[in-house]
């Protein structure tokens, strides 16, 4: 439980800097990073690694060709993998590739897998976009949608539809102003015609945005559903997935206003408030069957001496989806015997934050910053920024993460960050609830990024630590922490050698972790485009 609650605290808050513009940038002060449940050495896993770190090193030039050669180990087998990333911009349109060729280090054959389901080689083409969000007034973008959001990010934030490239599906996001009084953003995760995926829609107005005061017309109230109704299964695997989207789905609503205090070409500030729902109930009768799917694959992995039988696990199954229902207030004292299986095991809960964001351009760029601020209220049952970097991996994971939200959460959000020379970028945040305790655990990240400030070294790096009980223990690595880091030098202006590491622990029993290292060595190239 420790390790899924460490990767759900890693990608709700790894922040990245916000350079400050002229046009208003996006609200995301998130980066995406793909995280995985699966076992170590997986694809998903290593993507995740290289994924987080190519964010972080973000300085590079908007027309480019570039790529990486490396090593990775996946599913128990060496490769040697080349990742072809050109990305080109020619005015208004943006393209960008993403093509990976892997061979086995051992017998040489070629790792078709990664162009195989879902859309196939198509997913090599990463997106297509017109315009930029939030600074042309109609955009639009096909493909890969990471690094979404909706509004202020209070239900969908540093969201993405490609999790690892063969997972990687085929969506379409949008932001199209009308005139300078309303306007409509919006996005939808897949177009698999064997299901209804994910789709986010926010109507906004600005009601006084034909005034000729600066202030007041930036004024702005929208009002945002999201909705997923996926049925997709996957083929081979022991437990089916989505099975807790088959009864509705999930529905959420939000509403937020938000007002651009300062908006000079050097200086934004920003007031905003927000409220949200997540709208969906789990009955005992789904839970059971969620509990007996995962209970059976787990016990089948058992010597046979040590299995239980289809019985106990049907009841153990139900036995805890009582128990979970047994906290809601509504049930107190219930007898077992008289639950059903209509009977709510857990449903969605609803929260608000309201806050500040500044962002700040100085001395002609030299140096850049951002900050944010906000006062939390969540009630129990409920998750913010829900629909984020890992919630495609496993829906049914994110829905039970729900009902492990015991407890109310008030508090403090906040992150800063800062670039100098466009070479030294620095940011952290952090999440500090009124009463630190078991059921509201402290966060806290930081990040550090440096490009060419030491001629031809680069060096990246990331911090986490979750499920803090004491802010003494913030920078002690323990089973809750997770770092990552890149140290590269640049061979000359397009090619670069440098190494990857992750720092991390892996439970080994009942309570039991140890450390996990990894190190990844590549070999990378960047051949800018002048178009």
């Amino acid at each position: 439980m420790k390790n899924k609650l460490l990767l759900f605290l890693f990608a709700m808050l790894t922040s990245a800097s916000l350079m400050a513009q002229e046009e208003p940038s996006t609200t995301n002060d998130n980066t995406a990073v793909e995280t995985t449940d699966g076992p170590t050495g997986s694809a998903d896993e290593a993507n995740a690694i290289n994924n987080t770190l190519d964010v972080l090193s973000s300085m590079d030039s908007v027309n480019q060709f570039a790529g990486n050669l490396g090593y990775n180990y996946i599913g128990g087998e060496h490769y040697v993998t080349l990742r072809l990333k050109p990305e080109i911009t020619l005015g208004k349109w943006g393209v960008g590739l993403d093509i990976p060729l892997s061979v086995n280090v051992e017998n040489g054959k070629f790792r078709s897998e990664e162009f195989k389901n879902g859309v196939g080689a198509l997913r090599m083409i990463r997106y297509v976009r017109y315009g930029v969000k939030k600074r042309d007034p109609f955009h639009i973008q096909v493909g890969d949608m990471s690094n979404s959001y909706i509004g202020y990010g209070m239900l969908v934030n540093n969201y993405t539809n490609a999790t690892s490239f063969e997972r990687r599906k085929v969506g379409l996001g949008w932001d199209v102003r009308f005139g300078k009084v309303a306007g409509l953003e919006g996005m939808y995760s897949d177009f698999n015609v064997k299901s209804f995926n994910l789709l986010a829609v926010r109507p906004y107005v600005r009601p006084f945005g034909n005034l000729p005061v600066p202030v007041i017309r930036t004024f702005e109230i929208g009002g945002t559903y999201v909705g997923d109704r996926d049925k997709t299964v996957e083929n081979g695997l022991e437990v089916q997935h989505n099975l807790l989207m088959q009864n509705k789905g999930i529905n959420s609503y939000g509403a937020d206003a938000g007002i651009s205090l300062i908006n000079l070409r050097f200086l934004r500030l920003r007031a905003y408030g927000q409220f949200a729902k997540l709208d969906k109930k789990v009955s005992i009768g789904e839970l059971t069957a969620y509990n007996v799917q995962h209970m059976t694959a787990a016990n089948n992995e058992l010597p046979t001496e040590d299995q239980i039988t289809e019985e106990d696990i049907a009841t153990n199954a139900r036995n805890q989806a009582i128990e979970l229902a047994k906290k809601r207030p509504e049930y107190e004292g219930v007898d077992d015997a008289d639950f059903e299986n209509g009977y709510t095991a857990f449903e969605g809960g609803q929260g608000y934050s309201y806050g500040i964001e500044l962002q700040a351009s100085l001395i002609f760029k030299l140096l850049t910053a951002s900050a944010k601020i906000e006062r939390v209220n969540y009630e129990r049952n409920f998750i913010p920024q829900f629909f984020n970097s890992i919630y495609e991996i496993n829906k049914d994971a994110r829905i039970l993460a729900l009902a492990n939200v015991t407890e109310p959460t008030k508090g403090i959000y906040g992150s800063v960050s800062a670039t100098l020379l466009e070479k030294v970028r620095l940011s952290g945040a952090l999440m500090l609830p009124d009463e630190i305790g078991e059921n509201a655990p402290a966060m806290v990240n930081v990040n550090a990024e440096v490009v060419n400030l030491f001629d031809k070294i680069i060096l990246n790096a990331h911090y986490i630590k979750g499920n803090l009980l004491s802010l003494d223990n913030a920078f002690t690595f323990d089973e809750n922490s997770l770092a990552v880091a890149r140290a590269a030098y640049k061979l000359n202006r397009f090619l670069t050698v440098g190494v990857d590491y992750q720092w991390t622990w892996q439970q080994v029993g009942e309570g039991q972790f140890k450390p996990s290292n990894r190190v990844m060595p590549y070999f990378g190239f960047n051949f800018p485009l002048n178009l």
